[in-house]
């Protein structure tokens, strides 16, 4: 099962990184929160992958970057309907 927690974390972190790279590269989609939303989503993918690995200080980096993905998520999602 961590296996897979671990693909769904790297595939989530490259989603991320494609959604800052389409934020910077392309000129028609330069929206403001995208960067935002990219970096949450990246964050998230951390998280899920410092989920799979055993032990005290992976399960709070876990945690933290969690809860960063949660803000910076929201705040892209503030920022989209503002």
């Amino acid at each position: 099962m961590r296996e897979h927690l671990a693909i769904i974390g790297v595939v989530t972190a490259f989603a991320g990184v494609a959604l800052r790279l389409l934020a910077r590269y392309r000129p028609g989609t330069r929206s403001p929160w995208l960067n935002t939303l990219g970096t949450g989503v990246v964050a998230l993918g951390i998280a899920a992958i410092a989920l799979t690995r055993e032990g005290l200080w992976w399960s709070i980096s876990s945690i933290c970057f969690a809860v960063v993905a949660i803000v910076l998520i929201a705040s892209a999602l503030w920022r989209m309907t503002r």
